[in-house]
């Protein structure tokens, strides 16, 4: 967790020496961001709950089914997050208060990232499914190398150093979404060969039972994690009467209010594997 917001302090840091502009432009995107993140943590906490009580019977069988059921829901369910959030994003940014001359550089952000959103929902998922047989350091090895790509590819997207083309904020947006792509890979990888965690096929008989196991949790987990980023978009709304600037700072300090309570989220995520 700490690497996931390490990576959005980087996005922030790089994108602050474009401008107050696009600095105030990624403080609108964070609520938004935040929501669709919700859907994803619920799965995730989900997924960890029903592979760990599966492990927990030492049937490995299960493991595999569970794991790939929890693949297959959070396909579904991500993909059609992204292809609602890509329909909503002029309706809802314009609610949020973004102004005529900045919409079109939230468009293209957000565009990219919900590009980018399915494969950081099956990242996650996946590193789940491997975090509940009790295995947290490759998970770990997985969120850092997010950051550091992150550090790598920021500079080189947003200010367009080499041959790489100058994509201001839409580039940290590309940034993430490569970002996610290839640690989608590398985990899907060691999932099914180095854990052995997945089956070949996909619709079995009980296929919605399963899904049904792992929403049970995932779903009041998913509506007590959307209910900071709502709050959040009222804020964002009532800031964006005092201008750009506003916007702009409310954003930063979101990023550092993170920090504050990643501890508590952490000690919440191993303590539901032993549960």
């Amino acid at each position: 967790m700490l690497a996931m917001s390490a990576f959005t302090f980087i996005d922030t840091y790089f994108i602050a020496k474009l401008g107050t502009f696009p600095l105030a432009a990624l403080g609108f995107t964070i609520s938004v961001v935040m929501f669709f993140m919700g859907v994803i943590y619920g799965l995730n906490v989900g997924t960890s709950s029903a592979v760990a009580r599966a492990y927990g019977t030492g049937d490995m069988e299960r493991v595999r089914r569970v794991s790939t059921d929890a693949i297959s829901l959070t396909t579904v369910i991500v993909t059609l997050a992204a292809l609602i959030g890509m329909v909503m994003i002029d309706p809802i940014f314009r609610a949020l208060g973004v102004k005529p001359d900045m919409l079109p550089m939230v468009d293209d952000y957000m565009f990219i990232w919900y590009c980018g959103l399915p494969f950081l929902g099956l990242m996650m998922v996946v590193n789940a499914c491997i975090r509940g047989t009790g295995d947290t350091r490759f998970p770990a090895m997985v969120m850092i190398s997010v950051s550091i790509l992150n550090i790598v590819l920021d500079p080189l997207f947003i200010f367009g150093w080499g041959f790489f083309p100058r994509l201001e904020l839409t580039g940290a947006a590309v940034t993430m979404a490569v970002s996610y792509f290839m640690t989608f890979i590398a985990s899907i990888y060691f999932a099914i060969f180095k854990r052995k965690m997945i089956e070949r096929t996909i619709l079995h008989k009980d296929l919605v039972k399963n899904w049904g196991h792992i929403l049970h949790v995932a779903l009041p987990s998913m509506l007590s994690n959307l209910i900071g980023p709502l709050s959040m978009m009222t804020i964002t709304w009532m800031a964006a009467k005092y201008g750009k600037e506003a916007v702009a700072a409310l954003g930063v300090a979101n990023r550092i209010d993170n920090l504050a309570t990643l501890i508590f989220f952490a000690f919440g995520a191993g303590i539901s594997i032993f549960a």
